[in-house]
């Protein structure tokens, strides 16, 4: 699976006027939880929300080492953005930005799934700019919030 989020990306079309996407996917057969974005998995058990991949931000210490190496920079305009321009430092297409340290590899989160894991909430980076992890937690899921 990570490695067809990753082909994924080496096929998108490269135009410079196009924006990027999020990419987040799972299989319920599956404990593999890939992701190229600042999208984000979160397994809500009875007990906690659980994020097995950290957001692909540019606030992160390995990614920005990453940019940087490739010759980018990280600038704050409402918010930490590569060059300036793209609040997340791996994406599939912002090809613009490839020269710049932002890639299409994942990380792959390898989780066994437990017998209190209630489900998997998947969302874009939207709901993560107002709710925390745990405000979408078990609480949440059985209307005790």
């Amino acid at each position: 699976m990570a490695e067809a989020l990753h082909q994924l990306g080496s096929l998108a079309s490269y135009h410079d006027d196009l924006p990027g996407c999020e990419v987040l996917l799972s299989l319920a057969s599956s404990a593999e939880l890939p992701s190229a974005s600042d999208s984000r998995a979160v397994i809500i058990n009875k007990a906690a929300a659980i994020q097995p991949v950290e957001d692909h931000t540019p606030t992160r210490a390995d990614e920005q080492a990453r940019i940087r190496a490739a010759g980018g920079q990280v600038f704050y305009h409402n918010g930490c953005r590569v060059m300036g321009a793209l609040a997340m430092s791996r994406a599939i297409g912002d090809h613009a930005l490839r020269p710049y340290g932002v890639i299409a590899d994942p990380d792959v989160a390898h989780y066994a799934r437990q017998p209190g894991d209630e489900f998997l909430l998947l969302a874009s980076d939207g709901l993560w700019a107002v709710l925390s992890n745990q405000l979408c937690g078990p609480e949440a899921a059985h209307g005790d919030y």
